[in-house]
């Protein structure tokens, strides 16, 4: 979630149907297709244009075992990172020493939005997603125009996968344990006090998961945005992005988010 800009919002929990979590503070991460192996697109037999209920959505699914693109559909499109950019400010703040392994798990496992606020900061704001953008070839994401909305920070579905496969295959080892942890024990209730149980970890039930989730609306749009490592020794990387017309209740969006996860899992499934 983000400290940020739905007018008069409050935060409350998705299932309650209550007010409104407002816009996230931030910015956003992306990938790019070739750092990722050498595949064969394969796009997998779901239809997920009739499940979206007006949302665009942008999907990648990768198997890092076989390298093999499992289902892509709008990767490259572009959305709002909301907290999904707080995995950026992770790995940014435990690499430079900013950031103390308590401050990252708080940040990514509830998605606190003060402590991403404050490592943002420290860290420089905007530089952080340039950093990064330029170390791991990042080619759809880009600071937030307004330096202190990190949530408005641009992101693809490519580059968000890109930022999975460091954590797991380049990334310090002390460091992807931190980062992996936190993200393993999400809990049902975000520090906000929403429920950020929607997507993958209802959708993956069974197969294991470690994910961020992101949310916010309205600048433009209602964004819900579900994103991990799923299955087995982490074997698949899904990142689902969606933004739904603002005036789509929460609960609604949830249930559109988590009902495309099933279908951008459904391969996996078999």
């Amino acid at each position: 979630m983000s400290i940020g800009a739905c007018v008069g919002a409050t935060i409350m929990l998705v299932i309650t149907g209550a007010a409104e979590p407002v816009a996230e503070i931030g910015s956003r991460p992306a990938l790019v297709a070739t750092d990722l192996p050498a595949t064969t697109t394969t796009r997998a037999p779901v239809d997920l244009g009739g499940q979206t209920g007006g949302a665009t959505v942008g999907a990648l699914v990768i198997d890092r075992t076989t390298g093999r693109t499992v289902l892509a559909d709008g990767a490259d499109g572009s959305f709002h990172s909301q907290s999904l950019v707080k995995l950026l400010i992770a790995v940014d703040a435990l690499e430079r020493g900013t950031g103390t392994p308590s401050q990252i798990t708080k940040m990514l496992s509830a998605s606190d939005d003060g402590v991403a606020s404050a490592l943002w900061s420290q860290g420089g704001g905007g530089a952080i997603v340039t950093r990064w953008t330029r170390r791991l070839g990042l080619t759809g994401t880009a600071p937030p125009s307004e330096p202190g909305r990190w949530g408005q920070t641009k992101i693809t579905a490519t580059d968000v996968a890109r930022i999975y496969r460091y954590l797991t295959d380049e990334a310090p080892p002390a460091h992807r344990d931190i980062v992996l942890t936190a993200l393993r024990a999400a809990p049902r209730v975000a520090a906000d006090g929403f429920d950020q149980h929607f997507g993958i970890p209802s959708a993956a039930a069974g197969l294991g998961w470690a994910v961020k989730q992101g949310w916010a609306c309205c600048l433009p749009t209602r964004d819900l945005h579900t994103t991990g490592l799923v299955g087995p020794d982490d074997r698949y990387v899904v990142v689902l992005l969606t933004a739904h017309p603002r005036g789509v209740p929460w609960n609604t969006a949830a249930a559109t988010a988590t009902r495309l996860a099933e279908n951008v899992l459904a391969p996996i499934r078999g």
